[in-house]
């Protein structure tokens, strides 16, 4: 009886083992199947290298990884290498404003030149127009080199020293030419213009004193040497240097009356 006892105690025991293993492997079970289908609606979670934290929080990062860069932008109008580049513009080169005595000569140099080769373009012309025209060219000359009466708004004091032995010779050589290519037409002029070549001459030699005073030697001794020449060229006897021998003046005319005497 003792023995049956203890075999059904056994038995119980067994029993209770076996259950509690069962509702233990059951709940398990269970419990691994939630787990499951947990991680399936839910991505893990990565963790973050502690490094790459480490690089992050100090601003520098490994450098055997890759570093992008961005690319240089093209200019909006690139020029090809090998084509011409556009040479630069010279610099114009700023020449010098002339002076008002540089315009003057220029001017009034010009307009006696002109009278002077008009008179070859017409010479022994018989032409009423033409005589008209040299007798009113003659007179405006004569009146700018005596009277101050303007030739291209310019006087003859306002010339320099030098421009006014041109112009007198000028008109020495254009009377010259007119008696020559226009025998007796400047009786035809009013009275004041009769012995113009006297007076002619005594300009440019008075001229020429100014000249050998204030210009220099050289100009000087040209304007002398242009006197010998006019003499022979113009026919100036020795009377006619005798007779304006008293209107010379200045350092002149010592020189004047030494010249006139080796040519008499």
């Amino acid at each position: 009886m003792k023995k049956d006892k203890i075999v059904s105690y056994s038995i119980l025991i067994v029993g209770i083992l076996c259950l509690g293993l069962g509702i233990f492997l059951t709940v398990n079970s269970q419990r691994n199947t939630l787990d499951k289908e947990e991680g399936s609606t839910n991505p893990p979670i990565e963790e973050v290298d502690d490094k790459e934290e480490n690089e992050q929080a100090s601003g520098t990062m490994d450098p055997t990884e890759e570093v992008s860069t961005p690319s240089p932008v093209p200019p909006s109008n690139p020029t090809p290498s090998n084509s011409p580049q556009p040479s630069k513009s010279p610099v114009p080169s700023t020449s010098p404003t002339p002076s008002i005595e540089e315009t003057s000569d220029a001017q009034v140099i010009a307009y006696f030149e002109q009278e002077d080769a008009y008179i070859e373009t017409v010479k022994n012309s018989k032409d009423t127009s033409i005589m008209n025209r040299l007798k009113s060219g003659f007179i405006t000359i004569v009146d700018f080199l005596f009277y101050e009466k303007p030739i291209k708004g310019y006087t003859f004091k306002q010339l320099t020293e030098t421009a006014k032995l041109k112009v007198v010779k000028l008109a020495l050589t254009i009377d010259a030419k007119i008696d020559q290519y226009f025998p007796g037409y400047k009786d035809q002029i009013k009275k004041g213009y009769d012995n113009i070549k006297s007076k002619l001459v005594t300009l440019y030699l008075n001229v020429t004193s100014t000249v050998c005073e204030k210009v220099g030697s050289t100009t000087c001794n040209q304007a002398k040497e242009d006197f010998q020449n006019m003499k022979d060229s113009f026919g100036l006897t020795f009377d006619f240097l005798k007779d304006i021998g008293s209107s010379i003046t200045g350092s002149i005319k010592d020189w004047y009356e030494s010249f006139r005497e080796k040519n008499s």
